[in-house]
């Protein structure tokens, strides 16, 4: 225990060394958001449409309390965790898409005192007071998504259409393919810190951008399936069910500078298979997800506008 006191009062004691007293001046310009921003998302990561993903993103500033928010990604690799060998079906995978357009009214807006980290050389740094802009904001709005969906059966057969088309099984393979699509509505509340500042020390200046957003979202939706494909012939799937038209999701979201990251995980609407006959047919009936996107404002990054 006292060692472990002792590393953390040490790791205070280096970072208060580090710290600078600078005399500064701060133009603070948190009313001065772009009323444009284009984002590419270069990298995602998540589970429920391919592992990787990549797209872009648009906010638009109608007024200083609305803005529209447009995204779109789209997966670029097959789904490389997909035992292929395991397949009973043939179609190609459906790499998927995410698509969302909402409206976002700020109906609480106040700014506070707080301060930011202005990295002076090395690892030496001061923490200069910026003004914090909070907003708390409705959310509403409609999404699409498509993506594959991978179904297991342990049984001697595969129920697709009722009770009328049966699709052989064995131990090796026991999972078929399909096309998902859901489309629904999105609502919620989205609270956003925004840091927006010039820093003037020592004849140098710094900007400095930092928003950081928190948001919880419902969504409703209904999802439909396409076709499968076995030996070449076309099935029909008409046992899926809407069961699960309700979902959610929680996120984080940063952007500092021109960089932007972010974190969310949730529950989408879905369906799953209704097979009275074959109760060993399975399916994930509750689709937990998760993503994690890193990217670029490629155009009106808040990190540049008004900074000068």
């Amino acid at each position: 225990m006292k060692k472990i006191i002792l590393i953390f009062a040490f790791f205070i004691a280096f970072q208060m060394s580090n710290a600078q007293m600078v005399n500064y001046r701060v133009d603070n310009r948190t009313d001065q958001l772009s009323p444009l921003k284009v984002g590419l998302t270069l990298v995602g990561v998540e589970n429920f449409l391919t592992p990787i993903t990549a797209g872009v993103s648009v906010d638009y500033r109608l007024i200083d309390h609305l803005t529209l928010n447009g995204q779109v990604r789209i997966g670029y690799l097959k789904n490389f965790l997909l035992n292929e060998s395991a397949l009973v079906t043939t179609q190609p995978e459906n790499t998927g898409f995410y698509s969302e357009i909402t409206g976002n009214y700020a109906f609480l807006d106040w700014t506070s005192k707080g301060k930011i980290k202005v990295q002076t050389s090395g690892s030496t740094y001061f923490k200069a007071q910026c003004d914090a802009r909070h907003q708390i904001a409705g959310t509403a709005g409609v999404f699409d998504y498509s993506r594959s969906g991978v179904e297991y059966c342990n049984s001697t057969n595969y129920i697709i259409s009722g009770t009328t088309n049966l699709i052989p099984s064995n131990p090796d393979q026991n999972m078929f393919l399909l096309s998902k699509n859901t489309f629904g509505g999105v609502f919620g509340l989205t609270y956003s810190n925004i840091k927006k500042c010039i820093v003037h020390y020592d004849d140098v200046s710094q900007t400095k951008y930092l928003m950081n957003r928190l948001y919880f979202h419902l969504l409703a939706g209904g999802t439909g399936v396409g076709k499968i494909t076995y030996n070449g012939s076309d099935y029909k799937i008409d046992n899926a069910k809407n069961l699960q038209p309700i979902g959610y999701k929680l996120g984080w979201y940063v952007e500092e500078g021109i960089m932007t990251a972010g974190l969310e995980f949730g529950l989408m609407p879905d369906i799953y298979f209704q097979t009275p006959q074959q109760p060993s047919v399975t399916a994930d009936k509750y689709p937990n997800y998760f993503k994690f996107t890193f990217g670029l404002m490629l155009y009106g990054s808040d990190g540049k506008f008004g900074m000068k």
